[in-house]
């Protein structure tokens, strides 16, 4: 659905909405009916990341060098899950995140970044996984 605003108005709308709600995606589902999942697929999902990002063998390495029995790697985003998995296949670190945790915008009442909400969320998930690798 679109809402055929003029271009300045939509860019109003669109800091309005992710200044109130932290993602500009609420404030469309819950103000204007919006598909999550039809907003994801031509916006994100839309996006030619193959042609933008790479794999970076300094982020890789660094990602490979973390002791991993002192600490856990995990992906953690304001995107939907689609998007987070698919820049982690794009730049090669898929198989060196633990787990991702995203937004799940086809919850009307998805938590996101920086709401304390979205870390209790966090926190309880991460002390409750015994997942070894969720991005496949």
């Amino acid at each position: 659905m679109k809402l055929g605003l003029p271009v300045e108005q939509a860019e109003e709308l669109h800091h309005k909405y992710y200044k109130e709600y932290g993602l500009a995606i609420r404030g469309l589902i819950r103000h204007h009916s919006i598909d999550p999942l039809d907003y994801d697929k031509n916006c994100d999902l839309a996006i030619p990341l193959e042609d933008i990002l790479s794999p970076d063998p300094k982020l890789r390495q660094l990602l490979m060098d973390i002791d991993r029995s002192k600490a856990r790697v995990w992906c953690i985003t304001n995107a939907y899950k689609t998007h987070a998995l698919r820049v982690l296949k794009i730049m090669n670190l898929a198989d060196l995140i633990e787990g991702v945790v995203s937004c799940d915008y086809t919850n009307f009442h998805f938590h996101c970044k920086p709401e304390k909400g979205t870390f209790f969320y966090l926190l309880d998930l991460l002390t409750r996984s015994k997942v070894t690798n969720i991005c496949e």
